[in-house]
């Protein structure tokens, strides 16, 4: 795929998030939820491309994702889901506004879930997708008629589960969301922005729309009655159209566009396609039975949009976010150009379950999870050892920080000593292989990741296992809170202390998870920390005494780090705050697409149907979903410690 299909394919959704909010303009009055109370609940399946795409694209050799910052940021919780914009997409509103439990779920995730008589919300749709399957092609997207045959999978399994004639009436009552063609134009009609057509107009849009009937036919035919279709945005004013476009189309060598104009005679073409579009759907719903199709307007709102910017809150129309202008000179390669100043340095990590990729597996321990269900989201689905379904958060680190690895287990001695960004290393190999003076120079901009304190107080200050203490009317752990505190405090000082001789000078330092919250400890200990006899909790809520210990010792090992970062010169500290975003996903769950917080999934278990639903992955561990999202709370803090 050429550097300029990329371009196209990136930017032909800019404007997306804008168009979404202007869709509703008219119930702006009240939120989508709440416009939704009176009516009726339907689901949503979405099919198209980037601008419908909510991570189906994550799992297909494509370089059109879009799973790392700075896209999702002002998403729920941070997270790049995979979604072509900084939050929310057209079909998400739409779902909430259906009454759907949660913003559209990429298809090709979801396909573990339970398939419930319910109302859920789908995507099918894969970004730089287009009716024309030449599109998808050029970027290695899914297919328009793959994406339906994705479809009659999931009704097959759907049938299977709730009934056929449950499954048939879920389906006729549900909404059927299509957006596709941007990227036909972009990619195709356009010649990727490098010129204008070898294709006649309306030969290329009579097989678009020839494709778009046999699209929705295909739906009919499997029961749906209820369309909602997009046209085209004004194609004229999508950033990168402006920037490499010809102002003039009767002359090629024309300069570009500096004014940042938008083209009107692009802006023709999305008008006359739409035109075109509108009359076909006329005629598909008179000659369709029982069947209600609404056309989905992106054009004229934009538009309005950039014409009367004030009257939306904006100020800027024709330029976008200042963060992706790495992505319109050069391919978009995930981290590499999204956060080009953070291919800095390597990672080295220390601690214990939470962090550990699998070095128990080479000790001799019976602590280790080199085994199914273990990794079952890892890529390969392989039980690295790693104590959850995925990735950690120091995977997800690493490779922020620009590693082409994720963490690898130093015991496993899988290290190239020639790279210069991984994700371990040892100094006296490193030394041996590429010289002292760079060795230390590696080091000394590497980040050292410190996440232990949870296993102490686990076992030690709550006793193996988890057996609850009184500190005021008799202790049954191995000292007072106060002393435990500075016993661990003192360790990390020196620590940190015994790293920073050997060269380090930039920490990210984990304090502790809201232990009350984690699963086993719910479960074993009392409710009443004075009666160690009480009744198990089977509420499953967290104990707020337990969750003081760690809020207390999160309170006294920022102040030992401040104090730390003052001691030692040249040395940078960032606290990884694990307590605020995890008790924030437990308390908030479906602000992060959650609905499991108390109990914990794995194939062990029977309640579990889809890990990504779940805080935790088994009694103590978060899962993958969950890593992403303490790492995605903690971006500002990695990035003033590296200096972004």
């Amino acid at each position: 795929m050429s550097s300029q299909e990329n371009q196209m394919g990136l930017f032909v959704h800019v404007v997306l998030f804008c168009v979404s909010v202007f869709a509703f303009e008219n119930a702006r009055a009240k939120p989508p939820q709440a416009a939704a109370a009176s009516s009726q609940s339907r689901s949503l399946y979405s099919f198209g491309d980037s601008f419908v795409d909510p991570g189906n694209n994550d799992y297909i050799p494509t370089n059109a994702t879009s799973n790392f910052p700075p896209y999702g940021n002002d998403y729920p919780g941070k997270i790049a889901t995979g979604r072509f914009s900084n939050g929310l997409l057209f079909p998400d509103l739409l779902a909430k506004y259906l009454g759907a439990p949660t913003y559209q779920l990429p298809y090709l995730v979801q396909r573990k879930f339970v398939y419930l008589e319910s109302v859920t919300a789908i995507s099918f749709a894969s970004a730089t997708s287009g009716f024309d399957p030449s599109t998808a092609n050029k970027t290695k997207a899914i297919q328009m008629r793959q994406q339906l045959q994705y479809f009659e999978e999931y009704k097959a399994k759907l049938e299977k589960e709730i009934g056929s004639k449950q499954a048939q009436q879920q389906i006729k009552e549900a909404v059927f969301y299509i957006n596709a063609g941007s990227e036909d134009f972009a990619l195709n009609y356009f010649q990727d922005g490098n010129g204008l057509p070898s294709i006649p107009l309306p030969e290329y849009e009579r097989l678009l729309l020839n494709l778009t009937q046999q699209f929705i036919q295909g739906l009919w035919d499997e029961g749906a009655r209820r369309f909602a279709v997009n046209g085209l945005p004004p194609l004229g004013c999508i950033p990168i159209g402006i920037t490499n476009l010809p102002p003039n189309p009767k002359d090629l060598q024309a300069v570009s566009n500096g004014e940042r104009k938008c083209l009107k005679y692009v802006n023709d073409v999305s008008e006359e396609f739409n035109s075109l579009l509108q009359k076909l759907l006329v005629d598909l719903q008179s000659k369709l039975s029982e069947t209600k199709i609404a056309y989905i307007d992106f054009e004229e709102s934009l538009l309005d949009a950039i014409q009367n910017p004030n009257d939306f809150g904006f100020s800027e129309v024709v330029l976008f976010s200042v963060w992706i202008l790495a992505f319109e000179n050069a391919d978009a390669q995930r981290f590499q150009l999204a956060n080009t100043s953070s291919m800095c340095c390597s990672l080295y990590s220390f601690g214990d379950s939470f962090v550990d990729p699998g070095n128990n597996n080479y000790i001799a321990t019976d602590a280790r999870s080199n085994f199914p269900p273990y990794g079952n989201d890892f890529p390969g689905q392989n039980a690295t050892g790693r104590f959850s379904n995925g990735l950690l958060f120091p995977d997800f680190l690493a490779y922020y920080l620009g590693s082409e690895k994720y963490q690898l287990a130093y015991l496993g001695r899988e290290l190239d000593f020639e790279e210069n960004v991984t994700a371990i290393k040892y100094k006296a190999d490193l030394r041996n292989t590429v010289g002292k003076n760079r060795a230390n120079s590696q080091i000394k901009a590497a980040v050292f990741y410190v996440h232990a304190g949870s296993a102490d107080f686990a076992l030690n200050y709550f006793r193996d296992p988890f057996s609850y203490f009184d500190d005021v009317n008799g202790s049954k752990t191995s000292s007072p809170l106060p002393e435990y505190e500075n016993f661990l405090l003192k360790r990390v000082q020196r620590f940190i202390q015994g790293l920073w001789v050997q060269g380090a000078r930039n920490f990210a330092v984990s304090g502790l998870p809201p232990l009350g919250c984690i699963p086993i400890g719910i479960t074993s200990l009392p409710r009443n920390p004075k009666n160690s006899k009480a009744v198990q909790n089977r509420d499953r809520k967290c104990l707020e005494r337990v969750n003081d210990v760690s809020e207390e010792f999160n309170s006294l090992l920022v102040v030992k780090l401040q104090e730390l970062q003052s001691k030692f010169p040249e040395t940078n500290i960032a606290y990884i705050d694990f307590e605020v975003p995890l008790l924030d996903a437990i308390q908030d769950p479906n602000s992060y697409g959650l609905t499991e917080t108390g109990l914990y999934c794995n194939e062990m278990t029977p309640i579990c149907a889809d890990a990504s639903q779940y805080v935790f992955w088994d009694a103590v561990h978060p899962t993958e979903t969950t890593y992403e999202i303490i790492f995605a709370s903690n971006l500002d803090a990695i990035n003033e410690l590296i200096g972004n």
